[in-house]
């Protein structure tokens, strides 16, 4: 399919063979160069392992953990010599058979944090830095699925006939939309209307600005 029309051009003088292997290669190269940056882009994930909390977590782990996450996510404000006073708290906790538990019942990650941060808040003690590392790790999504729904929202929202929102009226919608859509229309009512700061932007003229 491609030599006629090669031999054609080459004819006309308008390429030559040298030409078209040099572009074609230049091209498939840029190709698989761009296919390899993004999908190795989750290779040093595995550095978050030991916030998975299928073994007590170590000290250099989680040092590690946090040097992924700053490159990851550079507004994530870590203490770290607070940091590991918490992971020597959190490996008390781990031990006496919890974690056997864990992997016998097969807890979600989400339960076994919200176990952890419960028993310190219960006992008064801040763990503060680890809850940090392990909301990100947490909100971390396992596919492109959650991305591809922010997609689909936006297209039923911003129709032909609805082209006018701002970015920052979309923004406030598939968030409103993402976030509550699991709470009944009475249930976030009374939600909003404990909230002052809230209810005072409903009754302000800002909204219209957009």
């Amino acid at each position: 399919m491609v030599r006629v029309p090669l031999r054609d051009l080459e004819e006309n003088g308008l390429i030559t063979k040298e030409t078209f292997l040099g572009k074609s290669k230049c091209f498939f190269d840029t190709a698989v160069n761009y296919l390899e940056a993004w999908g190795k882009h989750a290779d040093d994930l595995q550095d978050l392992s030991c916030l998975l909390l299928k073994k007590k977590p170590q000290r250099l782990e989680v040092e590690k953990a946090v040097e992924t996450l700053r490159r990851k996510c550079p507004n994530v404000t870590i203490d770290e010599d607070i940091l590991f006073d918490e992971v020597s708290g959190l490996q008390e906790f781990l031990q006496g058979g919890i974690l056997e538990e864990w992997k016998r019942e097969d807890t979600p990650l989400i339960q076994k944090w919200g176990s952890v941060i419960s028993n310190f808040q219960l006992n008064e003690i801040p763990l503060i830095n680890i809850a940090r590392l392990a909301s990100v790790v947490i909100c971390l999504p396992g596919s492109n699925a959650p991305v591809e729904r922010v997609f689909s929202l936006m297209n039923d929202m911003w129709t032909a006939e609805r082209n006018r929102f701002t970015i920052s009226t979309m923004k406030a919608l598939l968030t409103v939309k993402t976030n509550f859509n699991h709470l009944p229309c009475q249930d976030f009512m009374e939600m909003l209307t404990k909230n002052k700061p809230i209810l005072k932007k409903i009754h302000s003229s800002e909204k219209y600005t957009d």
